[in-house]
């Protein structure tokens, strides 16, 4: 899967430098006709030039943000680096495109209150695609799982089923979360710790980006919490720091292992 990424983003880069350079070769061959305007054909070439530069420029930057989330960098790292974009997105073209990565942050740092209200604020963005409303629904439940809102929690879930087993369920939506997870984290809900621990043990790890691996390792430390195994509590606090130190999640499991239950 990521290999065939890499293929499509090599392309896709070779196709933009294939763009600039064919487009001065024509400009270039424009300029050399003694017939041409001149003067307008270098104005043209310099505006549309620029203008796609500066764009990519823009399009870097929000590859960049959505690197580092993925990377589970620093977060308040990442907001500066999103306050930037929004500075110099002065069409703002990109303002759709930083909704998901405002949502994941808000997630990241342990923020349900700014999930929710990102989610409600934007609920026209998140019915415009299948693969959108699964994100929003997603949110929404881990959102009510962090608050632990049992009974907007359990909606939630219920909500995930549904689009799991509707139509989308063939879909690449359904490559979009883990539904081990999903389900083993409405049973951590319930503190169904076993099972839960069950449903986490299904999930291959090595498929997840360090992002979600935080997230994956800070919910199944905390079935081991709920069975009261400090080993392997501790054994997961060590992982995900090593995964990313500076993340909330790594913050709150430390200082829960200090405790000892």
């Amino acid at each position: 899967m990521k290999k065939r990424d890499n293929v499509f983003k090599s392309f896709k880069y070779l196709g933009r430098a294939l763009l600039y350079v064919g487009f001065l070769l024509v400009g270039y061959n424009t300029l050399t006709n003694e017939n041409s305007n001149k003067p307008m054909v270098i104005g043209i070439i310099i505006v549309v030039l620029a203008f796609n530069i500066f764009y990519d420029y823009l399009k870097y930057l929000l590859n960049d943000i959505m690197k580092s989330i993925i990377f589970s960098e620093n977060s308040d790292e990442i907001i500066k680096k999103i306050d930037h974009l929004e500075k110099v997105d002065i069409f703002k073209g990109l303002k759709s495109s930083l909704i998901i990565p405002k949502l994941l942050l808000s997630m990241d740092m342990n923020d349900p209150n700014s999930t929710l209200e990102i989610l409600n604020k934007e609920q026209k963005f998140f019915t415009s695609k299948p693969d959108y409303l699964l994100i929003s629904k997603y949110s929404k439940f881990k959102a009510n799982t962090l608050m632990d809102n049992k009974r907007h929690y359990t909606k939630s879930y219920e909500d995930l089923l549904k689009l799991r087993e509707s139509n989308f369920k063939s879909s690449k939506m359904n490559l979009l979360f883990n539904w081990f997870q999903i389900d083993g984290l409405y049973k951590l809900q319930l503190k169904n710790y076993s099972q839960s621990a069950q449903l986490y043990d299904k999930v291959e790890t090595k498929n997840l980006n360090p992002r979600e691996q935080v997230h994956y390792y800070y919910e199944l430390a905390q079935n081991y919490k709920g069975m009261k195994n400090y080993k392997k509590y501790k054994e997961i606090t060590t992982i995900i720091e090593s995964i990313s130190p500076h993340s909330p999640f790594t913050q709150l499991l430390k200082e829960h292992s200090i405790e000892k239950f």
